[in-house]
């Protein structure tokens, strides 16, 4: 019988989004972001990651959508309030 390998978390995830980010391979950034909140929709760090990243890819609005989404949950968030300015 083969074992499922069990699924990443979300901070490996944000993690390898990041790297694939520095790399500008932001495509798969996006993808690990996207991962990650699949797992845990309420990260606020791959959102927030995921909106720069987009901004890189001049996906303005969407970038604009995750930094609106982020600052609902914490209006306080810096990174997100930041990036939106």
């Amino acid at each position: 019988m083969f074992k499922k390998e069990p699924p990443k978390d979300s901070d490996k995830l944000i993690y390898e989004g990041i790297v694939f980010s520095h790399e500008n391979n932001f495509h798969k950034a996006i993808s690990c972001f996207d991962k990650a909140l699949h797992v845990n929709p309420s990260s606020l760090i791959a959102l927030s990651k995921k909106g720069s990243t987009l901004y890189r890819l001049e996906r303005f609005e969407d970038a604009l959508q995750c930094f609106d989404e982020v600052l609902k949950i914490d209006p306080k968030y810096i990174d997100a309030l930041y990036n939106k300015s």
